[in-house]
């Protein structure tokens, strides 16, 4: 874990970061609107739950997960964010939509390090902007996603 850890940090110092710059200073730009709320409850009941259950054929999941991202060279990944944004705009009405997403850190950035005897995930999380904006096309948004 040190030798990986000092890795990153060199990993971070000498790989330009310029545009990675650019991006995270913008983000910093961008204000998370909070979700609206129909009552202001005091706490949350198990009582005021419900479950949806939803069941995919096989054959759906399978489109899913191995057709649907052809289209656009996407990844599974891209098509469920852009579901999600899609929602939250039509919901609120919001355009940017700040979400957090989670990372296992056991990304391949660093060749010489053989993390497979480590145990557990190096977590990290990161917000991502999800921009709805209402002009564009579905085909559009997914791209910018």
């Amino acid at each position: 874990f040190p030798f990986w850890a000092d890795q990153l940090s060199k990993y971070a110092a000498e790989t330009d970061m310029e545009e990675e710059i650019a991006y995270w200073t913008e983000l910093s730009s961008i204000k998370p609107q909070p979700l609206p709320k129909d009552t202001i409850s005091e706490g949350s009941l198990l009582r005021d739950s419900e479950e949806v259950t939803i069941q995919w054929t096989k054959e759906e999941t399978e489109q899913l997960l191995k057709q649907a991202n052809r289209a656009y060279n996407t990844d599974i990944n891209d098509l469920l964010l852009t579901s999600l944004g899609l929602a939250v705009h039509k919901w609120t009405g919001t355009e940017d939509i700040v979400v957090n997403l989670e990372g296992h850190g056991r990304e391949p950035i660093i060749p010489d390090a053989d993390i497979s005897r480590t145990i557990g995930w190096f977590t990290s999380q990161y917000p991502v902007v999800l921009r709805m904006e209402a002009e564009k096309n579905l085909s559009q948004r997914i791209k910018i996603v």
